[in-house]
């Protein structure tokens, strides 16, 4: 299957999730999730979407990969980091980033805030939430999207939280992560009101259980090696006096 196919397939699949679940045509977000992808690749998967009038918000799991990837790449895109964010590549991230979905702690609240406020930036942000309570994964627990976080987020007046994200333990079936992802949901309508945002976005649901996601409310869905193909190990475009992580 070609690219185009895998992204016409990919998009019929969140049509139809769209459909059984009642809600409104384009209210998911694909995240293409380009990381340790070739750079032809991901241009040809920018090309193809630009030239059906679609928009491009890309997924990068590693802050300097992308650094490097962004100088040679030609698009009008946004870009997400969806992987995890050390507090000693903040500053970087927040250069070159649209939006950190993976934002875990407080504590990286505050450094993000504050390397924001020094450029002058509103910085976008989802809180990650570890809905499955995953020792493996990484996360708010649940019980600690509460009234006392939301009045916290007052003294970081350079981040702007928009939504909540969470990575579910890998579960065998795809049905299994329903309840997570009804989890998600249910925090994400106490954050709305909490907040007051016209919309609590929710980036749930990667290649194999996106459409349970959609199902459930995500708006944004991970999706990577389902558009691009495998990922290849270490990718070729680093520009000299670059280096990967």
């Amino acid at each position: 299957m070609s690219l185009q196919e895998r992204v016409l397939d990919i998009e019929s699949k969140v049509a139809q999730a769209l459909v059984r679940s009642a809600r409104p045509k384009d209210s998911v977000t694909i995240v293409a999730v380009s990381k340790r992808q070739p750079l032809p690749r991901i241009q040809e998967y920018c090309d193809f979407q630009i030239s059906r009038g679609k928009s491009i918000v890309l997924g990068e799991n590693y802050v300097q990969e992308f650094r490097d990837k962004r100088a040679s790449l030609v698009a009008q895109y946004k870009v997400h980091l969806v992987g995890p964010l050390q507090r000693n590549k903040v500053k970087l991230a927040v250069s070159i980033f649209d939006l950190l979905e993976t934002v875990n702690s407080e504590r990286l609240l505050a450094e993000i805030n504050k390397e924001a406020a020094a450029v002058n930036k509103i910085q976008s942000i989802f809180l990650q939430v570890n809905v499955s309570r995953d020792k493996a994964k990484a996360g708010f627990l649940p019980e600690a999207i509460n009234s006392s976080l939301i009045n916290s987020l007052a003294v970081y007046p350079s981040v702007r939280v928009e939504g909540l994200m969470c990575i579910t333990k890998l579960y065998d079936e795809a049905e299994e992560s329903r309840q997570d992802y009804r989890l998600l949901k249910d925090l994400g309508t106490f954050l709305e009101t909490g907040l007051s945002l016209d919309q609590c976005c929710l980036s749930m649901g990667m290649s194999d259980d996106f459409e349970v996601a959609i199902e459930e409310g995500a708006t944004h869905v991970r999706i990577g090696s389902a558009l691009f193909g495998e990922r290849i190990q270490r990718v070729s475009f680093v520009p000299q006096g670059s280096h990967l992580e």
